[in-house]
C-alpha cells in the first residue's frame, strides 16, 4: 500500500478524476440542460446558436476558475488548520513535559 505521498508522487491523487458528483440532482439537472441546449440548437439561428456556445464555452470556463481557486484556497487553509495543531500540540507537550520534570 502506498504512502500519500507516494500516491501523490504517482499521480494516483486527482482531485477531479473523483467521478461524477454523488448529488441526487447531479444527473437529472444534467439531462435536463442536455435537453434544453438540443432545443435551443433547433429553433436559434444558426449566428445566435454560436453566440449560446460562446456563452455555454465561457460560463464553463469561470466555472473552472471559480473551482480552482476554491481548491487552492481549501488546500491552503486545511495546512494552515494542520500548522496551527501541530503548533499547539507541540507547546502543550513542551509544558507537558515542564511540568513533568523533563
Amino acid at each position: 500500500m502506498k504512502t500519500f505521498a507516494q500516491a501523490l508522487y504517482y499521480g494516483d491523487l486527482i482531485p477531479w478524476g473523483r467521478g461524477r458528483p454523488q448529488d441526487p440532482e447531479y444527473t437529472p439537472m444534467k439531462h435536463r440542460i442536455s435537453d434544453i441546449k438540443i432545443h435551443l440548437q433547433r429553433v436559434l439561428p444558426a449566428g445566435e446558436w454560436e453566440l449560446f456556445e460562446e456563452l455555454d464555452n465561457l460560463y464553463a470556463r469561470s466555472s473552472t476558475i471559480e473551482d480552482i481557486d476554491a481548491f487552492t484556497y481549501g488546500l491552503n487553509m486545511g495546512v494552515l488548520l494542520m500548522m496551527g495543531a501541530m503548533e499547539f500540540k507541540s507547546e502543550h507537550m513542551e509544558r507537558k513535559c515542564e511540568d513533568d520534570g523533563f
